[in-house]
């Protein structure tokens, strides 16, 4: 029964871990927008922070450093 506890104690860890690394690549997105002085709108806001793919947010955050347009990210 122990192992059984630490096994999932581990796995959930392990999803909290990869959580807030998803969560974090969706807010490196759009401070780099923002740094940038790109105009975000809600619904693309809305739509970096609903992503849960992180090889998209990966993608996203490496385009948001060249983009003219913050709508530009998503084509």
């Amino acid at each position: 029964m122990t192992g059984n506890v630490f096994r999932y104690a581990s796995e959930a860890r392990a999803r909290g871990v990869r959580e807030g690394r998803i969560e974090g690549q969706a807010e490196g997105v759009l401070l780099v927008l923002e740094g940038r002085g790109l105009t975000v709108s809600s619904d693309e806001c809305e739509r970096v922070l609903a992503c849960t793919d992180p090889e998209r947010l990966r993608e996203w955050l490496t385009r948001a450093g060249t983009v003219g347009a913050s709508a530009e990210l998503f084509r």
